[in-house]
């Protein structure tokens, strides 16, 4: 008898007993087979412990251990994605199975569903930022996450809408223009990106010195495409 190890799968699992050329004379007690994950015990004993012994003249039963290990489950993952202008952000969720976990704790997020040629999954928000969904185990005897996370019964996967980048106008210095009794609009070329900036400051009349200023619609949810969220202005 040898130690024997396998992996839970919900099929029954049997101890494999090497017989001897002498197996008409003993017999397995209990222990040989088991479906759920956990170590075991077969035991083997002598039809006739009278009659007959085991090759050390002993008549004791024979027992090993063996064992069925949890099977590992991948942890969950999220897709990044960008903020979309106010419409509702999908992202998938991979490594999800609905019989082997379940959404603990979702936050602010919703879930949804949707079945092509199987059922898949998506995490719903409507604005930047960072979110978290914690998933945990429905069967924490059969199944564990893999490494390094074995010891926990759930877990909680993070994921990032990011602020959407926008492009920055170009504000050129040093512009003049005279005076005509007119309002004068300061000149400068859009970007593709016009509906998610703010211009002020860009109209006179008087002779003045005046400052130009663009600033984002929204700042947790606009960024430049450079960087920062400050507002750019030009004299």
């Amino acid at each position: 008898l040898t130690e024997q190890t396998f992996v839970y799968d919900g099929s029954v699992k049997n101890f494999i007993v090497e017989d001897s050329e002498d197996s008409d004379y003993y017999r397995i007690v209990s222990g040989d087979s088991a479906i759920d994950a956990g170590t075991y015990q077969i035991v083997i004993s002598l039809i006739n412990n009278i009659n007959y012994t085991w090759a050390d003249s002993s008549t004791t039963n024979l027992t090993q251990t063996w064992s069925i290990t949890p099977k590992e489950v991948a942890i969950p993952v999220i897709e990044n994605k960008i903020y979309n202008h106010g419409e509702i952000v999908q992202a998938k969720i991979s490594n999800y199975d609905n019989n082997i976990l379940s959404i603990a704790n979702s936050g602010e997020v919703y879930i949804t569903t949707s079945v092509v040629r199987d059922v898949q999954y998506f995490a719903n928000v409507r604005d930047a930022g960072t979110y978290q969904i914690e998933f945990s185990l429905r069967d924490t005897q059969n199944y564990d996450f893999v490494a390094p996370n074995t010891l926990s019964d759930s877990v909680i996967v993070t994921w990032t809408v990011s602020p959407y980048p926008v492009l920055v106008p170009n504000l050129s210095a040093g512009q003049s223009y005279t005076y005509t009794g007119e309002e004068i609009l300061y000149d400068f070329e859009d970007t593709s990106d016009s509906d998610y900036y703010i211009v002020s400051g860009n109209v006179g009349i008087c002779a003045d010195e005046y400052r130009v200023e663009v600033s984002l619609l929204d700042a947790e949810n606009y960024i430049w495409n450079g960087g920062g969220t400050m507002a750019l202005s030009q004299t």
